[in-house]
């Protein structure tokens, strides 16, 4: 059987980006934070694939874009 794809709590997301899980779910409701799961009614879980493809697309060499702000990001 294949491994599924590891899924993270919002707790140890948290821990790992060292920021609260209210940080989290206000990214979850902002929509700027990682992609998540919801499983059930409260059950949230993001995928680790989803994880780092945030943090890569939040890598920035400078704060704004040439000729315009840069957009909000939670990252």
């Amino acid at each position: 059987m294949e491994n599924p794809e590891q899924m993270v709590s919002p707790a140890v997301l948290a821990e790992e980006l060292d920021v609260t899980e209210s940080a989290l779910a206000k990214w979850r409701t902002d929509g700027t934070g990682p992609p998540f799961c919801k499983l059930g009614h409260k059950v949230v879980r993001y995928p680790r694939t989803g994880i780092e493809a945030w943090k890569s697309a939040c890598v920035r060499a400078r704060t704004t874009v040439v000729g315009k702000p840069a957009e909000v990001a939670a990252c």
